[in-house]
């Protein structure tokens, strides 16, 4: 949560510099694998389960909406 008036620029530096600090808490696991022995075919999916998802509001919209409301 930005708790001080910043410029667009600023926050989204101040964004993408906590996304790449915190990736490995809520990027979740990238799996692949053959779904058969020999194949030259793999599949993949990412697991989400033990992710957390990273919010970012400001204090203002936060007073405004409540914590349900729109980020």
């Amino acid at each position: 949560m930005f708790t001080k008036q910043v410029g667009r620029a600023a926050m989204n530096n101040r964004i993408n510099t906590v996304m790449r600090l915190t990736e490995e808490h809520w990027a979740g696991q990238y799996h692949h694998f053959a779904p058969r022995y020999g194949s030259d075919e793999y599949d993949n999916y990412t697991d989400y389960a033990d992710a957390v998802p990273i919010l970012v509001t400001t204090l203002g919209r936060l007073r405004e909406h409540g914590p349900l409301g729109p980020i």
